[in-house]
């Protein structure tokens, strides 16, 4: 990593982040502009003006995501809303009923996905345009993350545990787990990495498990195409599809990118990508990091955000 550059003065993301709980991948930096995720409200605004605070309204059962320079939110009907950071709406997808479940948005190259309770599914590009929208009858898919790859989403119910594999807007196959699935799960290399309840599976996309590992669940991220992370609040560690633990980081705050796994330990910084790691100590504690157009984006303690070239 080349010398920290500041970017801006401290005080217009002290204003927009100011009692924000900011966790590591809810921070959106684009042209002049910067958005927070807290829980599940989103608040935004420009850095030239930043007493111009805006709120984007949302479901409080759906939390909205924060990827591919845009914000992802769910409202009260029912709809999958892209929007710009500027607050701009640039389209949106019907599921004709509010989320009622607790539900997350799931998120793959440039595509966002979400599902009800009536087993309807939709999906929209950061364009604002639909990608999917198809029905699994008769069963409830909200309150289970998706997995999301280029050609595939992988929906879960959270009742029945029955797991349905989607592509080319039809279920190509269909499999019974043994327990809900709580945490992100990923698609890497056309093999599933599931949370699952007390361990973590590998699966073939028919369902058959190819690996298992005794660890407890957590979000799953896509290092390459054989490696993943596995994000815990305090640590984490890092696995290939064989199940085999590669090594475990002691991380306050992390964030799986672009097949780079960016980390924070206090003050310290580190860029990994493949057996490559990279560090650089910024002069206070790290709150939140985000990637931008071959930066990284770090908020500290204090409101002062640091980029750093990779």
């Amino acid at each position: 990593m080349e010398k920290i550059q500041e970017g801006v003065t401290a005080d217009p993301y002290k204003i927009l982040a100011e009692g924000y709980k900011v966790a590591a991948d809810s921070m959106q930096k684009g042209e002049g502009f910067l958005a927070f995720q807290s829980k599940n409200t989103i608040r935004l605004g420009s850095l030239d003006n930043p007493s111009q605070i805006k709120t984007l309204a949302n479901n409080p059962r759906v939390r909205p995501l924060l990827a591919g320079g845009v914000i992802f939110t769910s409202d009260m009907q029912g709809n999958l809303i892209v929007w710009d950071l500027a607050g701009n709406r640039k389209g949106q997808v019907s599921l004709e009923q509010a989320i009622d479940i607790p539900s997350s948005i799931a998120y793959n190259d440039g595509r966002a996905f979400l599902a009800n309770s009536f087993g309807k599914i939709v999906g929209i590009d950061t364009a604002g345009n639909s990608v999917l929208t198809m029905q699994i009858p008769g069963e409830i898919l909200s309150g289970s993350p998706m997995a999301v790859s280029k050609d595939k989403v992988v929906a879960f119910s959270p009742v029945s545990f029955n797991a349905y594999v989607i592509g080319g807007g039809k279920v190509e196959s269909q499999f019974k787990l043994n327990s809900r699935i709580l945490h992100r799960p990923a698609i890497i290399s056309g093999k599933l990495v599931l949370p699952e309840a007390g361990q973590i599976t590998v699966r073939e996309l028919s369902g058959q498990v190819v690996a298992t590992i005794q660890a407890a669940p957590a979000d799953i991220y896509p290092i390459s195409a054989q490696v993943f992370a596995v994000l815990y609040a305090d640590k984490t560690a890092l696995y290939n599809l064989k199940g085999q633990l590669l090594n475990q980081l002691p991380t306050s705050v992390a964030l799986a990118l672009e097949g780079k796994l960016v980390y924070a330990v206090g003050q310290t910084i580190f860029v990994s990508e493949g057996s490559r790691t990279e560090n650089v100590v910024l002069p206070e504690k790290v709150q939140a990091l985000a990637l931008e157009k071959g930066k990284v984006v770090a908020l500290s303690v204090s409101g002062k955000v640091y980029q750093l070239d990779i």
